[in-house]
């Protein structure tokens, strides 16, 4: 097994998502998964457990994306 390191990882992902088309489906269907998740949470959960999950999310992936950014 060929195991790539982060910045491997990173070229691999940034070059698959040049096409237009992905992009374009990124753009649409990452909101929609994300909304989606969300609202079954909420629909087996209180909302205020619901409120936490999101926003410890938020935080986890602003947090995570820190490194990324100029």
């Amino acid at each position: 097994m060929n195991l790539m390191n982060e910045t491997e990882l990173i070229n691999e992902y940034s070059n698959s998502h040049q096409n237009p088309t992905n992009q374009l489906i990124h753009f649409v269907c990452v909101p929609v998964i994300f909304f989606n998740v969300v609202a079954l949470i909420y629909a087996v959960t209180p909302p205020l457990v619901t409120g936490l999950v999101v926003a410890s999310s938020l935080v986890f992936y602003f947090r995570s994306m820190r490194s990324f950014l100029p």
